[in-house]
């Protein structure tokens, strides 16, 4: 590579700009590289305030760098990094394998423009072998076959065998509309509860509607009044009560609103002291929208009616249609569980495939995308706790933020299909790509699906090199000996049929690191100018 100018000029021309762009893109490609694989160690990152702590998600070492020192290098490792999260943003795992495709394809493209090939000519070849590549991978595709896959799939993400089965277990019993609860302990632990029924975090209006000593309150078969406006009075309350009273067996009353004043709450607890009905209040811990939602999912899961003020109906007006019934309803200090609702289940299919569409336009790795997860999973019936402990916060923050990506990861797949791992499945491309390699007349495009070639190769180099053990030129000579389908088990440390051994990645994952990567690397080779930012403009550095 030709020296660089080291001057922090506005504009960077041709071919430092290539340079620069290249060095800084490159440095922060190798830091996401080491954590390509189950067996890679965590990135020590020391923070600003003096602390420091433990990354392994190359999306989110990505997100850490915010500059590097030298301007130009900064542009470049600023690409890479708006690619590491278009990965993580879109299919919440990749960022690592798409920076090592993007890197090598990087390298590869500018040793060949430093000897006079054309840089638009090895673009054209890119965007022509590319095609032919994710055909490739898709011909390789097969749907999802069990428990097993997806523990491994897990596994590979953690590096850790028994979170990975515990995840594959939650995945399959519950299915791709699925949502978890982390709950935390401080040492370690391992071990998941399944909920029977739909999960809202709430608790009692008042703590006396649960009897000392103990942890819960049980209804059989309740009949539910929903609010979402404030219950004042007592004639707020007193027609729900009346129902309840004149109900077969009379049936115990769970009313949720958003807050109940001191008139109606004293109404609800003389009568349940008295004994004349079973009437437990209860106040949900989501707020303002989410609040609205959650009592909406509530309704369609009961079957009953939502009183609010732009609805127009005060609870005053309640008959007995308007409340909502399930089998079972259990109220702790701090969850409520509602089992067996009365409503009509295609309201609820309906109302599930809505909160679907939502999904569809959203990241996976926003919050928003995550709340509709967790709305369609009760709705369907689908929660779990995942019960984590470790010796250190450091160590859990670690394992909670790898049990997040590979619960993402699973849920996807299941609607989706797999292939080969551990890079395997773009070594399978080759052979393709080296087809479209023949067809071309033009030397400079040749140069460009060599590029790509090159690049096929890297994750798995990358894996072994991960590994330590095995040398990354010997090991691929060693999986193309063994024949199709053969890949290195890193966990292992053998040579195994990655289908057979069910060592299996993402079709979606895999053709979309291949797909930004591609594009990246485009971004960077055909750039001639960068523009900087003038230096007295600049804010201060943040480090971290």
């Amino acid at each position: 590579m030709r020296p660089q100018r080291r001057n922090e000029q506005g504009t960077l021309f041709a071919p430092d700009a290539l340079d620069l762009l290249t060095e800084g893109f490159d440095q922060l490609a190798s830091v996401m590289a080491v954590t390509l694989g189950p067996t890679q160690g965590p990135i020590l990152n020391a923070l600003s305030s003096g602390s420091v702590e433990l990354l392994s998600d190359a999306g989110t070492i990505a997100r850490r760098v915010v500059e590097l020192p030298n301007r130009g290098r900064n542009v470049g490792a600023m690409m890479l990094r708006h690619l590491a999260w278009r990965m993580h943003e879109q299919f919440g795992d990749g960022a690592a394998t798409a920076a090592v495709l993007s890197r090598a394809m990087v390298r590869e493209a500018v040793g060949r423009i430093a000897v006079g090939v054309d840089p638009m000519s090895i673009r054209g070849g890119l965007k022509q072998a590319l095609p032919a590549a994710l055909a490739a991978i898709a011909a390789q595709s097969t749907p999802v076959d069990g428990q097993r896959a997806l523990e491994r799939v897990a596994t590979g993400i953690t590096g850790d065998p028994e979170l990975g089965a515990v995840l594959g277990e939650i995945v399959e019993l519950l299915g791709s509309n699925a949502a978890i609860t982390i709950e935390e302990f401080p040492v370690p632990y391992l071990d998941r509860e399944y909920i029977a029924g739909a999960a809202w975090r709430a608790h009692p209006a008042t703590r006396a509607m649960i009897p000392e000593g103990r942890e819960e309150i049980v209804l059989e078969n309740p009949l539910i009044l929903l609010v979402d406006q404030h219950l004042a009075e007592v004639e707020d309350v007193r027609p729900t009560l009346e129902l309840a009273a004149q109900s077969t067996q009379r049936r115990p009353l769970l009313v949720i609103s958003v807050k109940i004043d001191d008139h109606a709450l004293a109404t609800l607890t003389a009568n349940h002291a008295r004994g004349t009905v079973t009437a437990i209040a209860a106040k949900l811990g989501s707020t303002a929208m989410a609040h609205t939602d959650d009592l909406g999912d509530i309704a369609a899961l009961t079957g009953g009616s939502l009183f609010a003020d732009v609805l127009g109906r005060p609870p005053r007006r309640a008959v007995r249609e308007d409340l909502g019934s399930a089998r079972r309803v259990v109220l702790s200090r701090d969850t409520l569980i509602i089992a067996g609702g009365g409503g009509d289940p295609a309201a609820v299919s309906d109302r599930s495939s809505r909160l679907r569409r939502g999904m569809a336009s959203l990241a996976p790795s926003t919050l928003e995308w995550k709340r509709l997860q967790g709305r369609v999973a009760r709705l369907s019936g689908g929660c779990a706790i995942l019960k984590l402990g470790a010796q250190s916060g450091t160590e859990l923050s670690q394992k909670r933020a790898q049990a997040e990506k590979a619960f993402r990861v699973l849920t996807g797949m299941l609607g989706d299909e797999v292939v080969p791992g551990g890079g395997v499945a773009y070594l399978e491309c080759m052979t393709a790509v080296q087809s479209v390699r023949e067809s071309r007349t033009l030397p400079g495009e040749k140069h460009g699906v060599d590029v790509l070639l090159s690049a096929l190769e890297a994750p798995f180099r990358q894996l072994a090199l991960n590994h330590g053990l095995f040398h990354p030129p010997l090991a691929l000579e060693e999986v193309r000996r063994l024949g199709c389908g053969y890949g290195l088990d890193v966990l292992a440390g053998t040579y195994v049929d990655m289908r057979q051994q069910g060592i299996l990645d993402s079709v979606r994952v895999t053709r979309g690191a291949l797909e930004l990567a591609t594009s990246a690397a485009i971004s960077v080779i055909t750039t001639g100018v960068v523009v900087l930012p003038p230096v007295a403009n600049r804010k201060r550095r943040v480090t971290s």
